[in-house]
């Protein structure tokens, strides 16, 4: 039985993509890892490698960074 609830209203957010760019794999910081909802860049590499397969420190990744925006009054700005 699919559970339809995760589609409704209540469950959504928008989005706005306030930076893209272009990092090393390797670069990423303790912050970051943070960010990603890891506890450190060790976590993060155990999850990138149980995912991805393999860590390379040198492959380049995007970034995306982006901010909730309020529902009802900022989805009108867009």
């Amino acid at each position: 039985k699919i559970k339809r609830h995760i589609f409704s209203k209540k469950y959504y957010g928008l989005i706005q993509v306030t930076d893209i760019r272009k990092e090393k794999l390797g670069d990423i910081t303790e912050e970051d890892a943070k960010r990603e909802g890891c506890s450190s860049v060790a976590e993060f590499r155990k999850v990138w490698e149980e995912i991805h397969g393999k860590w390379d420190p040198e492959q380049e990744i995007y970034v995306i960074e982006f901010r909730l925006l309020d529902r009802k009054r900022e989805a009108e700005n867009i």
